[in-house]
Formats: structure tokens, sequence, C-alpha cells
């Protein structure tokens, strides 16, 4: 287990990943463009920024829960994108 810090869109953000293997904020995001992001496996053409601001707004709205860097969060941070795309 190890403990991270992140920087996302001016606010830091700490909290204990327990997933083995995502270390840092950048491989989760990376994790997430894998999936979402221009070439990804889903046809969603995420950017860098929308998973940022979409990771600071689930760390904000889900403070009570562990954040592992898993598909959970993965996909929590997907509905966050869907959601503010369909309101901008």
């Amino acid at each position: 287990m190890s403990v991270v810090v992140a920087l996302v869109h001016g606010c830091v953000y700490s909290g204990v990943w327990i997933k083995r293997g995502l270390r840092t904020m950048k491989e989760f995001v990376d994790y997430v463009l894998s999936f979402y992001g221009k070439g990804g496996i889903y046809a969603m053409d995420a950017t860098r920024d929308e998973v940022l601001l979409a990771t600071g707004i689930r760390l904000e709205r889900d403070k009570n829960l562990p954040f592992d860097g898993d598909s959970v969060d993965r996909e929590k941070v997907r509905d966050i994108i869907i959601e503010r795309r369909a309101t901008a």
C-alpha cells in the first residue's frame, strides 16, 4: 500500500491506493485513457484534461469511498465525463 498525493486542477488530494500496480495519478489517468481516450477500447475520445477534471470531481463527490484506481473508479470517471459533456 502506498500513499498518493495528487494535484488535480489546483486541488491537492491524498489517499491510499490499494490496487496493485497503480501507484500514481499519472498511471490512473493513462489507464482511463487506454479505455476512453483517442484510440482507446471505447470510442469516447476523452482528453487528459477531461480525465483529470472528472477524477477530481470523483474524489470530491465520494470522499467517504476509497479511491483504489481500479475499474470502479475508471467507470465513475467515465460517467462524470459523459455527464459533463451532456451539460456542456
